[in-house]
């Protein structure tokens, strides 16, 4: 794909994809009002007040949003369709919203855990969860769900044959078409919290299959899930602190399942959070194997359980569960079992949303808060912001409330579904926040900056939350299992022992609504905006004499005279409509020099009618903007272009800057065809000029 040689080039780009393990494939307060929405932003469509008043909108405006993400929620994009193993995430385009590069083929047991959820509401017959699973044709979600469960299952069983020594539990792995492997950091290394979410998933999916008939592939999961709880204390529980490790370092990955396998990191820490992290104790007092009862009651008395009051502007009080930044994942345990049976935990989780809401509302802050993605401007990757939170209700120190993020609404969404519609509607207004694979990771809250990212923990918990069931049944999983009055009795007498039996303060407040929106400070999403960037699109590969000769630093491409080519994989780009070539060159060697410049499709054809010859005057030695118009030799009815490539450079020329519009540069200088190649028209005197100098330099 991309060069002279094709079916070596082809075999290269498919081992280079294969290696990444991929496939080709207010009621108060603001009051929003209606606008045209354009292809993506159905949320204008409604208002807050629909959200919250009128059932029927809300549920419109939901299944909407279901369809929207089941885009995100296919093969190849979410997760590998031959081992069924979620990716962490996938780039989107800044301008355009569409794929870019390639799936983060790496995951953890976390993710797994909110796919195996939605796989098994699916197989269950979730309305909105078949929709995810087969948007296109509901009726067959509950085969489509199984089956990528029964490759899931395989992959586990797979790995677990190979490193015995994980005890069946995961850790942060390289996703391929044949399974998992560890990630180089986590070789001999398993993390409690991600598979206490896991394991709690694995039961769901059990419970799920066997009620629908598919009694072995549930046999599968629970033989899975029931070793997990049979390794767990071994592997997982301190002796030396009598605390539940963070982390397991395996000393042998290959030996047996034994507490001498394995031990603390040098750097310990222990898993005493009322959070997510209390999945895992849960997990491991319910189901573990236990030589001795009172250890079970040391991981409890180790619990962080803590209040906190937030005090309104106007001096309400609101008694809450005390967070760590205060973000919303905090609450990802109540989105897996049913804590809010327990009438005292539902008060202070309702209570909790309350504060989230007055906050928000009471700062004019758009939308609510979460640890994400950092909001970027362009195609780049931002750091990960875990500080982002309500400073009066955090125990460490909150640095960012700048940024908004979709799934800051999920627990909202349990709260009360209408207020929390309002407030995820109030964040999909922002511009670019919804795209062809529906919503974006999270915005600056001045409408400047997105995260140009897909993920499971920005979606799929949101998901989840709309979806309802996955704690009912759960439920259902403890109350066979004959553990769910003991988790109940656990669970309720550790919020007692913090919030007394009594009423909590701020349990007559209502909920608030949003006051402020997301500016428009960014265009939203449009095929017109869509710049391939060639240059930063992925790896360059060279073939010929071109191998040596050519260097890429600081995203400046430098090539040297050499017979070869230079070729990269780039976002898939309609050359009939995005049909200009632009670029920064600089090329100091005096008169014109010959590039070669071939576009092919993901059949290994080329796009135009032949090579496209380029003829580069000299600029001396600044950069030059150039733009060619290659519609005219557009000629393949296949005309998605997905490999550039540079070819047989006669001169030494150096590319700041190479990618491909839909719209002539305003600033750059048009190279003319004269049938055969695209030169610059100079003037003879100018052309001579330039061959004195290359002649006497």
């Amino acid at each position: 794909m991309g060069k002279r040689g094709m079916n070596k080039s082809m075999r290269s780009i498919k081992s280079f994809v294969a290696a990444a393990g991929i496939l080709s494939v207010a009621v108060s307060g603001y009051s929003s009002t209606l606008s045209k929405p354009n292809d993506y932003q159905f949320a204008r469509q409604y208002t807050n007040e629909m959200m919250v008043n009128s059932a029927s909108k809300r549920e419109e405006f939901v299944e909407k949003l279901l369809r929207a993400e089941s885009k995100f929620l296919q093969p190849g994009i979410a997760y590998n369709p031959l081992s069924g193993l979620t990716y962490d995430g996938h780039p989107i385009d800044f301008d355009t919203g569409e794929l870019r590069g390639f799936p983060k083929n790496w995951s953890a047991a976390s993710k797994e855990s909110l796919h195996i959820m939605v796989l098994s509401l699916a197989v269950s017959g979730n309305k909105g969860a078949k929709i995810l699973i087969s948007p296109d044709n509901v009726s067959e979600a509950q085969e489509v769900a199984s089956k990528i469960l029964e490759r899931k299952i395989t992959s586990y069983e797979n790995f677990n044959k190979k490193y015995p020594g994980f005890g069946g539990y995961l850790p942060w792995f390289v996703v391929t078409d044949r399974g998992m492997e560890p990630t180089w950091d986590w070789e001999d290394r398993a993390p409690a919290l991600d598979n206490g979410q896991l394991a709690w998933s694995l039961m769901m999916a059990s419970h799920a299959l066997r009620r629908e008939g598919y009694t072995k592939l549930s046999s599968r999961f629970a033989d899975y899930w029931e070793m997990m709880a049979k390794n767990c204390v071994p592997m997982f529980f301190d002796k030396g602190h009598n605390l539940i490790r963070g982390v397991a370092k395996i000393k042998n990955v290959k030996g047996s399942v034994k507490s001498e396998n394995y031990e603390s990191e040098e750097v310990v820490y222990h898993v005493t959070d009322p959070y997510e992290g209390e999945l895992m104790a849960l997990f491991m007092t319910l189901y573990g194997k236990w030589d001795k009862p009172e250890d079970i009651v040391s991981i409890w008395h180790s619990k962080n359980l803590a209040k906190a009051v937030y005090e309104t502007q106007d001096g309400h009080k609101i008694t809450v569960r005390k967070g760590f930044w205060y973000s919303v994942h905090e609450m990802w345990n109540f989105l897996v079992l049913p804590y809010m049976d327990d009438p005292l935990i539902k008060q202070v989780f309702m209570n909790g949303e309350k504060a989230r809401s007055w906050y928000s509302a009471e700062n004019n802050i758009p939308g609510l808060m979460a640890s994400v993605n950092e909001p970027v401007s362009g195609n780049v990757s931002g750091k990960y912001l875990s500080d982002v939170g309500i400073p009066q209700l955090a125990t460490v120190a909150v640095t960012r409330q700048d940024v908004v993020s979709p799934y800051g609404a999920f627990p909202m969404i349990m709260a009360d579904r209408g207020i929390g519609a309002a407030w995820l509607r109030t964040m999909l207004d922002g511009p670019s926040m919804v795209g062809p694979y529906g919503t974006t990771e999270a915005a600056s809250t001045d409408g400047r900056r997105i995260a140009p990212l897909l993920t499971w923990d920005g979606k799929v918990t949101t998901v989840l939350a709309l979806l309802g069931e996955s704690t009912d049944m759960m439920r259902e999983v403890l109350k066979e299992s004959e553990k769910y009055d003991q988790f109940l009795s656990l669970v309720s007498g550790e919020y007692a022992k913090v919030f007394g039996r009594n009423s909590l303060e701020g349990t007559n407040l209502a909920f608030r609504t949003p006051t402020a929106v997301i500016p428009k400070n960014l265009p939203d999403f449009s095929v017109s905006r869509k710049v391939t960037d060639v240059l930063r699109s992925g790896k360059f590969i060279a073939n010929g004499e071109l191998q040596n000769e050519f260097a890429l630093e600081d995203n400046t491409l430098k090539v040297r005279s050499a017979k070869g080519y230079l070729w990269t994989q780039i976002q898939p780009t309609d050359m009939r409509n995005f049909k200009y070539i632009n670029l920064d060159v600089r090329q100091t060697e005096g008169h014109e020099k010959t590039i070669f410049v071939e576009l092919k499709n993901d059949k290994d054809q080329l796009i135009t009618d032949r090579k496209i010859c380029l003829k580069i005057p000299y600029t001396g030695e600044q950069f030059t903007s150039y733009t060619i118009d290659v519609g005219s030799l557009v000629t393949n009815p296949s005309a998605n272009a997905t490999v550039f490539v540079f070819s047989d450079p006669d001169g030494e020329m150096e590319f700041k800057r190479a990618t491909i519009t839909s719209a002539q540069e305003p600033n750059a200088k048009m190279l003319a065809f004269n049938s055969r190649s695209f030169t610059a028209p100079v003037t003879l005197e100018a052309r001579s000029r330039n061959l004195d100098y290359a002649n006497f330099k």
